[in-house]
Parts: structure tokens; C-alpha cells; sequence
């Protein structure tokens, strides 16, 4: 894992991916067979998304889940990304606005449209923890196959330790369906995938 990276690095590297979820070479690519949690060295954990015909793929600082389906069904994948930040946030406020502001650009491609986001606090993981749901029509994605436009739904919670504010981690699932064709199943998968994120303590006195 990279240290001490800008947190700014971190979100453009999740909208790159929530963006072009097919872009990333096959080789590192292997069968999630595994589901025990993941462990990570700077503090928290997770277990890989449930249901069947996952792959998994191992990056520099990021682990990523894609779902195997049939493109004319849309696509599902999950990400959990990790570094150290030198960026501080007086209050879990501070923290939400900061990702609010870097999530919502100003101005967004023409292909996108009808955007909707949430972005709020979610204390049950970490006190330092944003949620954030965002979902918009893509009009110009690769495998429209005939139909206007899709679905694109990314959810997610950034994250900084309890006991190092310097880690930050975000986890978050990325869904790409036609619009009248949502699965809520594969929904579920990916909720379950993100909620699955603990903070590990130290437990010291």
C-alpha cells in the first residue's frame, strides 16, 4: 500500500473506476473462491461480496470484485481502496463536506444526466465515516445495445480510523443496469459488501 498519497488521489482514482469499471488488465484477475475477511495491515476489514461468479483483482493499494455477467445485463463491481493521508478534519462535519465537495463536480459530462446523491454520516463504522449513494443515467455508455441510456448507481463509505486518523479507506459498489431492469439481488450483494467494513482497535487501556 502507498503512503502518505493525497486524499484528493484517492477519490479520483474511485471515480476512474466507478466510471470505467472494464478498464483494468485481466492478468491479476482470479476466481473468488475465499470469502473469508480481508485483514488489512493499517486497521480495518471486510469480506468480499456474497453470491457467485465473482473475480478477484489485486492492485497496488485497492482490491477489486467484479461480477461476471452478460453485458446486455449491465455490470456490478466492488472496490476497497487504503492509504495514509496527511489531510485533517477537525470534525466528522468537516470530513463530510470535504467528500460532498470533491464527489459533486461542478460540472459534469454531457452524457450524464438526472444525477442524484446523498452524502451523510454514518457513525455505526467509525465516527470519521461518510456515506454516500449517488446515482445518474449514462447516455453514452459502451453497451447501451439499443437503449437510450443506463442506470448507474455507486455506493460507498470513505472512512478514517478511529485511531489513526492518517488511514483512510473506501469501500464502495458500483452497478451499471438498463433502466427498467434493476436487479435488487445484485443490490444486495453489493450492501452487503460495503457494510461488511469494521475498524479494528487496539483495545488498549
Amino acid at each position: 500500500m502507498k503512503r502518505y498519497l493525497l486524499i484528493t488521489l484517492l477519490l479520483l482514482i474511485v471515480l476512474i473506476l466507478s466510471i470505467n469499471s472494464s478498464a483494468a488488465c485481466n492478468n491479476d484477475r482470479v476466481p473468488l473462491v475465499d470469502r473469508k475477511p480481508r485483514i488489512s495491515t493499517l486497521g480495518f476489514s471486510f469480506i468480499p461480496p456474497p453470491g457467485t461468479n465473482w473475480v478477484e483483482e489485486f492492485g497496488e493499494h485497492s482490491i477489486k470484485y467484479i461480477k461476471k455477467m452478460e453485458p446486455i445485463d449491465g455490470t456490478l463491481f466492488g472496490t476497497v481502496t487504503e492509504l495514509q493521508t496527511q489531510q485533517t478534519f477537525p470534525t466528522p462535519d468537516a470530513l463530510k463536506q470535504y467528500i460532498t465537495n470533491k464527489r459533486k463536480p461542478n460540472t459534469t459530462p454531457p452524457r450524464y444526466a438526472n444525477t442524484k446523491t446523498s452524502y451523510s454520516l454514518e457513525p455505526r463504522i467509525a465516527p470519521f465515516c461518510v456515506r454516500y449513494q449517488e446515482q445518474f443515467e449514462d447516455w453514452g455508455a459502451n453497451n447501451l445495445s439499443r437503449r437510450s441510456f443506463l442506470i448507474v448507481v455507486n455506493h460507498g463509505l470513505i472512512c478514517l480510523h478511529p485511531e489513526n486518523p492518517k488511514v483512510l479507506v473506501d469501500i464502495l459498489y458500483s452497478y451499471r443496469c438498463p433502466p427498467a431492469n434493476k436487479d435488487k439481488r445484485l443490490i444486495s450483494e453489493g450492501e452487503e459488501f460495503i457494510n461488511s467494513l469494521k475498524m479494528l482497535l487496539s483495545n488498549k487501556p
